[in-house]
């Protein structure tokens, strides 16, 4: 049925989808630490290839994003430095979407210990998952990066649901533009000049909007001294005059929540 998401394949790959893998232990798979460069355009992987590891960006930008069979794309997020990818490795799943890099990128394999010192304490743990303490695993873990990590895909996609049910073109823009711009600050990065290397299309499909549209919205921020606009690279002039823009719609709610965490 066209519409329906299939796997973007390459030569060589599994001609289906597989829902499952065989479970095995965390240790059997993550046993290395390795690092990975990516050229732009290169792909980290493809839909329904089996992951045996989760993946941490390190540099560059990532795109995530599902191929229908009638040959349309759905760009499903963009991953940023400190971001963690490839969550289908921790239970045992192929993946659903491809994931390629937007620019020059790399990524590190996550090691069992790795995985471990994330999951249990916040980074400061090298014990395994298996034998934190009950202690652990009723406080420790709940405030872990990868809970957390986890938590905050979930409410991306949650938002990105309530922009696209019911958010004005400008709305959408906004607050994507101010979650980009927290993420990149959180990461140490500024928070009013920012580098887009997705395609216009790729950011208009990813907020449901035709890429005419988008366009449109830019030069709007633009002529209202909202935004300074250079092709890929953006300058926030009204950071105030962007949250209220992005206040208008349903997602306010949960940015602000996001925000007050």
């Amino acid at each position: 049925m066209a519409g329906q998401p299939q796997a973007h394949y390459t030569p060589g790959q599994a001609q289906h989808l597989s829902p499952t893998l065989p479970s095995l232990p965390v240790a059997a798979t993550l046993t290395s630490a390795k690092n990975r460069i990516l050229r732009r355009k290169e792909h980290l992987f493809h839909a329904g290839e089996p992951l045996s590891h989760p993946y941490r960006v390190m540099a560059g930008v990532f795109k995530s994003y599902v191929v229908y069979e009638d040959g349309s794309e759905q760009v499903l997020g963009f991953h940023l430095p400190g971001d963690l990818i490839g969550f289908d490795a921790m239970v045992g799943r192929t993946t659903f979407c491809a994931v390629m890099a937007l620019d020059t990128a790399s990524v590190r394999q996550l090691t069992t210990a790795e995985l471990a010192s994330l999951y249990c304490k916040g980074g400061e743990s090298e014990q395994s998952p298996s034998h934190c303490s009950a202690a652990e695993v009723s406080d420790s873990h709940l405030h872990s990066p990868v809970i957390h990590s986890m938590y905050d895909e979930i409410l991306r996609l949650t938002r990105l649901l309530h922009m696209e049910r019911g958010c004005s073109t400008t709305s959408r823009l906004a607050s994507f533009l101010l979650e980009y711009a927290e993420g990149q600050s959180r990461r140490g990065g500024s928070r009013l000049t920012l580098h887009l290397p997705m395609k216009r299309r790729d950011l208009a499909g990813y907020l449901g909007l035709a890429t005419e549209t988008l366009s449109r919205a830019f030069s709007q921020f633009r002529d209202q001294g909202l935004l300074a606009v250079n092709t890929s690279d953006i300058e926030i002039l009204n950071l105030a005059g962007l949250e209220a823009i992005a206040a208008m719609g349903p997602a306010a709610s949960l940015h602000s929540q996001r925000n007050s965490e």
